[in-house]
């Protein structure tokens, strides 16, 4: 079904007979549902994100693919009291200015259900806002002036054609571009590899994601509330970033960098990918993916510039994206 339905009716199998029936779950006891089916219960065996979303787009409600997939014991468990507390627990984190989206709810970011893998639930602050006209600009946290410059460059210029800018408050190339949206007074979003409530990482950027909220734009993660960031959780944001984005632009990255996560993701999610041209040179994975035509190089402000407007024009006559 479709995520802007407000509720599902869902067809489940009793645990000790072999019929159904079917039912109407109210959108906050399948929110809850939700919540109980990633983290689990102490006698249940959670599901991961893509088990959820399957069980979400067959109509289906995620604890009872829970049961049903659970040995005899755990068939039988208590589920009403973690989806009471779950209940409350969204409302408590709603109540604390946290604007909590899931897949089936209006306010859910619409790009991202353009992709396969989007985060079943995602946790906003700031205004929120369908941003179907957004470029992520990344790259390097350790970036050299000139390409420092340049990201705040193209976030200022595309932030004048009232274009979103998406980025993920990281050091170097993310703070730049979310720099330069703001000084043109334009809109940017930041996706964090943290949950929100968490002090903000890097601590310096705290300012930063201030300012942010402050000037109609944005803060999203996908993390449970009070997680701290991992090694795991980066990446994890970068393919979100990109299915917020039509575009991802990636203005400067070793052959290491995370970046590259990003990148990847791009191509599989069916978004355009540009690369400045020293990340061509440099990396052997942007040098194949000019090469395989999956990525567009760039040279400098001005095309890079041009190249996504002209993305974004094409994308956006031929529906092409966020159809």
């Amino acid at each position: 079904m479709r995520a802007e339905v407000r509720r599902l009716e869902l067809t489940a199998m009793s645990v000790v007979g072999a019929y159904h029936w079917r039912m109407t779950i109210p959108e906050e006891r399948l929110e809850a549902a939700v919540v109980v089916a990633l983290r689990g219960t102490a006698s249940i065996k959670k599901l991961s994100p893509s088990e959820v979303r399957a069980a979400l787009e067959e109509g289906r409600n995620p604890v009872e693919v829970l049961r049903e997939s659970a040995d005899l014991v755990a068939q039988l468990a208590d589920f009403d009291s973690p989806l009471d507390d779950a209940q409350k627990e969204i409302v408590n984190w709603r109540e604390a200015g946290l604007d909590v989206m899931f897949s089936f709810n209006e306010r859910y970011p619409r790009p991202l259900l353009q992709v396969y893998d989007y985060p079943p639930v995602i946790f906003g602050r700031g205004t929120h806002a369908n941003d179907f006209d957004a470029i992520a600009i990344v790259g390097s946290r350790v970036a050299s002036t000139k390409s420092l410059n340049l990201a705040r460059a193209l976030g200022r210029r595309l932030a004048i054609e009232r274009v979103t800018v998406v980025s993920g408050l990281a050091r170097g190339i993310d703070t730049a571009a979310h720099l330069g949206a703001l000084e043109a007074g334009g809109r940017t979003v930041a996706v964090l590899g943290q949950g929100a409530g968490t002090p903000i990482y890097p601590k310096e950027n705290a300012a930063l994601a201030r300012q942010i909220l402050s000037e109609e734009g944005q803060t999203l993660s996908q993390f449970w509330p009070g997680s701290s960031p991992t090694k795991q959780t980066f990446p994890i944001r970068n393919v979100t970033m990109s299915g917020l984005s039509a575009v991802t632009a990636i203005v400067d990255a070793a052959e290491q960098s995370g970046t590259r996560h990003q990148a990847a993701a791009a191509v599989r999610h069916g978004r355009r990918v540009l690369l400045h041209e020293s990340v061509v040179r440099q990396t052997s994975w942007g040098n194949d993916l000019v090469e395989k035509g999956l990525a567009e190089p760039f040279i400098g402000e001005d095309d890079g510039v041009e190249l996504a407007l002209q993305i974004l024009r094409t994308t956006s006559s031929a529906g092409a994206v966020f159809a």
